[in-house]
């Protein structure tokens, strides 16, 4: 459950927010019925340093045949690519 499912109406204040396609500073992230309403300018305190949507895995071990842990090399790093791209992770 995200951390802030149990409530209807919600303000997060985070330094930097990674919307998916930019990253933003000083944002205000407005929640209302468990929806993102607005994301506004924001000065003050923070809740979160970071914050980034929970479907972008941030911490890949490997791909198909390879794990960076075991070997890292030119192959691995290919078939990690190829996996991330082709089960949704792009970077």
């Amino acid at each position: 459950m995200p951390i802030y499912a149990h409530m209807k109406d919600t303000t997060i204040a985070v330094r930097n927010l990674f919307t998916g396609k930019e990253l933003l500073e000083n944002a205000l992230i407005r929640i209302e019925n468990q929806r993102i309403i607005e994301i506004s300018k924001h000065h003050g305190r923070f809740d979160f340093e970071n914050l980034a949507p929970g479907f972008i895995d941030l911490h890949i071990n490997g791909g198909y045949d390879h794990y960076y842990t075991n070997s890292l090399s030119e192959e691995a790093l290919a078939d990690i690519e190829f996996a991330s791209k082709e089960t949704g992770c792009y970077y």
